[in-house]
């Protein structure tokens, strides 16, 4: 049974946020973690310092979190995750439109993204934010196959 998540702000993930989104991290990709605890703290780490983490939080908790970089001239969403329970209520949604307006502001033109070919409901959200796929990555991170979807902001 989905529980009702209430009002859910969006903001940029703080240092005290690190835990949460490691947890969240972990649920996402555990077998990667398994072997990549060190490496994985670190680049959420960074990517909170930079400024390139956002957190939704629902009743003082974070549900989700989304960590960005770039790569050549556009954005890079590298892992969106929300809780379990909460899923397809909008929060994934929120948090890559936040993000493409931070693109925006920031004069880039174009967003791209990576699921596993397996993750259906990833690919369905892609597709319905106006995603388009436009490569593929064989033996990706957790050695499963990828597609890369790419959008003009």
């Amino acid at each position: 049974m989905d529980r009702p998540i209430g009002e859910v702000l969006i903001r940029y993930a703080r240092s005290n946020d690190v835990a949460a989104c490691i947890r969240l991290s972990k649920c996402s990709w555990p077998g990667w973690w398994a072997n990549n605890t060190q490496q994985g703290s670190r680049h959420i780490r960074e990517c909170i310092r930079g400024r390139r983490c956002l957190v939704a939080v629902s009743n003082r908790e974070v549900i989700a979190y989304l960590v960005w970089g770039t790569l050549w001239n556009k954005i890079h969403l590298q892992d969106v995750f929300v809780q379990a329970p909460l899923r397809r209520h909008g929060v994934a949604r929120a948090l890559v439109e936040h993000v493409i307006a931070i693109a925006k502001r920031q004069g880039y033109r174009e967003i791209m993204s990576d699921c596993d070919t397996i993750n259906k409901p990833s690919i369905a959200l892609h597709r319905r934010m106006g995603f388009g796929r436009c490569g593929r990555i064989t033996k990706n991170w957790d050695n499963d196959d990828s597609y890369v979807f790419s959008k003009k902001i």
